[in-house]
């Protein structure tokens, strides 16, 4: 199966404005420094950072078929 397949669906009930708000939180989240502690905690912030922004990009494409059609 290739990366971009998708595996399932999911209804997200968030507004644009909301999901700038959660990946600014994640963003500030992930570049917390925190001494002594395994940087690996951060993976989980990462990978739902890479996901938001596709939603969003999505997002932003199905809006710009809209207005052209």
């Amino acid at each position: 199966m290739k990366k971009q397949d998708l595996i399932g669906r999911a209804i997200i009930k968030f507004s644009e404005a909301e999901i700038d708000l959660l990946l600014t939180s994640l963003y500030n989240t992930e570049k917390i420094n925190i001494p002594r502690i395994n940087p690996k905690w951060k993976k989980p912030f990462s990978k739902l950072i890479r996901d938001l922004i596709f939603i969003k990009e999505s997002i932003e494409k199905e809006k710009e078929k809209e207005t052209i059609s």
